[in-house]
């Protein structure tokens, strides 16, 4: 499931890639997100992949390659669920920023934001 929404000069996309969802399709979206909205944009690109960043896969290594040649930092580091994996991700091309995760108690996922300055 995909949103995009624009802000001024950014252009925020929010990401929930269901755990049994291939690699493939998440990268077949969002290089179509890209091609239509993101060109030539500052955009943040958020929210729950069900890739562990905290891990190396094989998932990993696609989503890593796909952002970066599009010039994307996943900035959120560390744990964002109660099992101390990294699933929810923040990808941005913005310079000069900074992010973190919140505990919560509804939910096992933390509360995760990003700002810039």
């Amino acid at each position: 499931m995909f949103g995009v929404q624009s802000q001024k000069d950014v252009i925020f996309v929010f990401v929930y890639k269901p755990p049994k969802t291939s690699i493939n399709v998440l990268l077949q979206v969002l290089g179509q997100i890209q091609t239509k909205y993101l060109l030539n944009s500052k955009a943040v690109i958020f929210g729950d992949f069900n890739i562990d960043w905290c891990k190396q896969s094989r998932d990993k290594q696609d989503l890593e390659k796909f952002m970066s040649d599009f010039h994307y930092d996943q900035i959120l580091k560390g744990p964002t669920n109660d099992f101390n994996s990294t699933l929810d991700l923040i990808f941005t091309n913005i310079e000069q920023c900074c992010s973190g995760a919140i505990e919560t108690y509804w939910t096992d996922h933390k509360l995760c934001w990003a700002g810039w300055y």
